[in-house]
């Protein structure tokens, strides 16, 4: 997928790096501004997400844009220059393994449409990325003086919790609407079931996080956010599920900003950590439910190709099986015309042989004729030709004359036993044909 390696000072690159920057350090500057524990680790980071989808669509060579906005904002925040570098390397070094994992191990092309590309991506994110940032992070700030060694596990665990489920909600997003896949089925979603879809999750979010029903206890509240995520994975794909699951972060977030939603609890800091934990579930959740709908519905097709070519096969044969029947039909008629001199011809033989009377002209007869039925009989074995309906003509040049003194010879057994008289009128010029002359015969007979 990555194709730019090397960096290239041109103006598209500083262009790309720019925006990087720009986002990283607003984003980073929005996601720090809510109690972050000690000034650094926040649960709301947003920018782990948004880097490691930079790298996956535009390359490895953007990194410079992290490492410059990590580092300038954590300066920005009063930590000293040893802090800001070991903290911008740690989120670099997330974003690169990261690509360079998933670039590798996942079809990024076909998002979550298989379930082992999706844990690959879920393991790679959460336990690859997230835990070298926090780690790197967390080891700096201490080296740094800023924690002591008591404080590192829980902010730790916040640092990891907020690069995991930033990965886990914008990743995905940025990857389903940047990558081309497969668009929408235009046949059977119309844009009225579209905005009837995202409607129903809005509005379900912001009964939960917004207007929370009271009598009930959170637990259930929440799970009516189940339903129109799973519309959404059935109906909307890839591109529906990763957006509804980002409205829902928003929501949730933006409600808990302001003092809403079943999140707030004190301190506000474990609000916020249980309403990371909350949409890292969902997240995880849902991605493995879109990738088994996916893997059900292309399954589904190949079934139902793999039907259509055996009614195909089965139709083949049935019109092969209707051929042959026809063909033998055929055949079998066109035997008995051959047959019935030959008979007739061993009948005037053992006559004749009584009488004396020479049978040469006999014996030439059914010779003829044994060998028209020879001749059947490999069109016969001809299986090629059952199929094709179709029998072999052996064209050449021959006498019309010819071909109706032999048709006398054969018919004139069942002649003679009939006591019917044949008068046959020629031209004096002969005439010559080109065809099969015995087929041409089988016809006069």
């Amino acid at each position: 997928m990555i194709k730019k390696y090397a960096i290239k000072l041109d103006f598209w690159y500083i262009l790309k790096v720019g925006v990087l920057i720009l986002i990283y350090f607003l984003t980073a500057k929005l996601g720090l501004s809510f109690y972050a524990l000690h000034g650094f680790a926040t649960t709301l980071w947003p920018l782990s997400g948004i880097a490691l989808a930079f790298l996956i669509i535009y390359g490895y060579s953007l990194w410079p844009g992290i490492t410059i906005a990590a580092f300038a904002i954590n300066l920005m925040t009063g930590s000293s220059p040893f802090v800001a570098l070991g903290i911008a390397i740690g989120n670099t070094l997330e974003a690169l393994l990261a690509t360079y994992l998933l670039c590798k191990y996942v079809n990024l092309y076909r998002c979550f449409e298989r379930l082992p590309d999706t844990l690959r991506f879920i393991g790679i994110v959460t336990i690859v990325g997230a835990t070298t940032s926090a780690t790197i992070g967390v080891t700096s700030i201490w080296l740094g003086d800023v924690i002591d060694l008591y404080q590192a596990p829980a902010t730790w665990f916040a640092w990891w919790i907020g690069n995991s489920v930033s990965a886990l909600i914008m990743t995905p997003f940025l990857l389903t609407c940047l990558i081309p896949t497969r668009p929408w089925n235009k046949d059977s979603l119309g844009w009225l079931e579209i905005i009837a879809g995202y409607s129903f999750l809005i509005i379900s979010n912001l009964i939960i996080f917004w207007y929370p029903i009271v009598q009930l206890k959170t637990s259930l509240v929440l799970y009516l956010i189940l339903f129109p995520l799973i519309w959404s994975g059935i109906r909307f794909g890839s591109r529906g599920m990763t957006s509804s699951i980002l409205i829902t972060s928003i929501i949730a977030v933006w409600s808990t900003i302001y003092g809403r939603g079943p999140f707030i609890i004190n301190p506000i800091n474990d609000g916020f950590l249980y309403m990371q934990i909350f949409l890292g579930t969902i997240s995880v959740i849902f991605l493995i439910f879109l990738s088994i709908v996916k893997e059900r519905r292309l399954f589904m097709l190949k079934l139902k190709e793999h039907v259509d070519e055996l009614e195909h096969a089965l139709q083949k044969i049935s019109a092969a099986d209707e051929a042959k029947n026809d063909f033998l039909a055929i055949l079998a008629h066109e035997l008995r015309n051959p047959l019935a001199p030959v008979v007739s011809s061993l009948e005037l033989m053992k006559i004749r042989i009584e009488e004396k009377v020479d049978v040469i002209n006999l014996i030439k007869i059914i010779e003829t004729h044994v060998y028209t039925i020879s001749h059947l009989l490999d069109d016969l074995l001809d299986i090629s030709k059952i199929s094709r309906k179709k029998l072999k003509l052996e064209k050449e040049t021959f006498l019309l004359k010819d071909v109706i003194e032999k048709s006398l010879e054969t018919v004139n057994p069942a002649i003679k036993f009939k006591e019917h008289s044949v008068t046959v009128s020629l031209p004096e010029k002969n005439l010559y044909l080109e065809g099969d002359p015995i087929r041409i015969e089988q016809i006069i007979c």
